[in-house]
């Protein structure tokens, strides 16, 4: 039996850490529980902030990397003295992110000796084109603090950004691990997108909208639920081929579950 991928929601357990994988999924099931940093006692600021718990959308990517102004809004930004015309503005938005092909993780790791994920994320960075966004007029048209907050860390109107992840790509499709998959019937924040920042940019960012109210993301199809999400309303667990599916049934079983296991394809999941 397969299911559309736009009906469920996603969390991943362990994205890269294949060894850690079964201890995290056992922890979870006997607790019946995923829970944020702070309940975890962990400390690494991020969008999702310490009390949020970050759940991906099926959303399919855009023809553009970045935020883009329409025709007359880019004659009267500053947009217009970087490219000759709104066209080539257009097609310059639509160029691939990379400079040239990355290398994994895993071959990075084993190339420079070290396991340092900020390594390689800084290595992604520098072989990643960049796109100019009008950060000024963002915060004139949507009003949003935290445009204002990244003019006041910048001041400047235009940003050079990366391009805009998405959230199922980057944590589902990517994933050597395990994803749980929770029904849209499940109550969750949605969260306002922003532009991709550098990352000297990013770090003071969340530092200043830590205790905000509202709720931001870099991440495409990203959504956010406060402190826990009770695993029992998952319909079943995607299972990455890195990954002992016998193990997994078998730990579902003891605990006295019953989801359902997927492999994930192209447009839709597959029980197996």
């Amino acid at each position: 039996m397969s299911y559309d991928l736009e009906n469920y929601y996603y969390h991943t357990v362990s994205k890269d850490d294949v060894e850690k994988v079964y201890q995290v999924l056992e922890s979870i099931l006997k607790d019946g529980l995923i829970k944020s940093q702070q309940m975890l006692n962990k400390n690494e600021k991020k969008f999702n902030d310490l009390n949020y718990i970050s759940l991906s959308s099926y959303t399919e990517d855009g023809k553009y990397k970045s935020f883009i102004l329409d025709e007359d809004s880019y004659k009267e930004s500053k947009l217009a003295n970087m490219f000759n015309d709104y066209n080539s503005y257009l097609e310059y938005m639509s160029l691939d992110n990379f400079l040239e092909e990355p290398i994994t993780r895993d071959e990075y790791f084993y190339k420079h000796n070290t396991s340092r994920k900020k390594d390689y994320y800084h290595y992604l960075d520098s072989i990643s084109r960049t796109y100019p966004v009008d950060i000024s007029y963002l915060f004139r048209k949507t009003n949003d603090k935290v445009y204002k907050y990244i003019l006041d860390i910048t001041q400047e109107d235009v940003i050079n950004c990366y391009k805009s992840d998405n959230c199922f790509d980057e944590y589902v499709r990517k994933s050597k691990s395990i994803t749980f998959v929770f029904p849209k019937s499940i109550d969750v924040v949605n969260v306002s997108v922003i532009p991709n920042l550098p990352s000297d940019i990013e770090f003071k960012l969340v530092e200043k909208i830590s205790n905000d109210s509202n709720r931001y993301s870099n991440q495409i199809g990203e959504v956010q639920i406060k402190d826990l999400i009770d695993v029992h309303k998952a319909i079943g667990i995607i299972v990455s081929n890195e990954i002992n599916k016998d193990l997994i049934r078998q730990m579902i079983t003891v605990n006295n579950y019953k989801f359902r296991l997927f492999e994930l394809n192209k447009d839709y999941l597959k029980e197996i």
